[in-house]
């Protein structure tokens, strides 16, 4: 049960990260669309 539970953390962890470069590239990219960087 432990190892489960660590397991499904650690993959929250991870999308979290992943949703998080993915909105920032989504904001640089959409920056550099404007002309705002």
């Amino acid at each position: 049960m432990e190892k489960i539970s660590s397991n499904f953390l650690r993959a929250l962890k991870c999308s979290q990260c992943l949703m998080h470069m993915w909105w920032r590239t989504e904001k640089f990219e959409s920056l550099m669309r404007h002309g705002c960087y």
